[in-house]
């Protein structure tokens, strides 16, 4: 999560680079024939968790979220 004057915000645009990084450490390290399913885990945690709080019906968007107040 992204910290902002001490105040923890998740926000939708640095967590879609961390969901993007992890599918392509995923990638190489299938092709490396590593195990990678710490990752594979982490991503699916991390996916389900930015639909479920950060995404608006509403709005069809990702809105971010201050984590300090709910």
């Amino acid at each position: 999560w992204e910290t902002t004057k001490n105040h923890p915000i998740a926000e939708p645009a640095f967590l879609s680079l961390t969901v993007w990084s992890l599918e392509q450490l995923i990638y190489i390290g299938g092709l490396l024939k590593d195990d990678v399913s710490e990752l594979s885990e982490y991503l699916e945690v991390l996916t389900y968790s930015i639909n479920e709080q950060l995404w608006d019906e509403e709005y069809c968007i990702y809105f971010p979220k201050n984590l300090s107040n709910g």
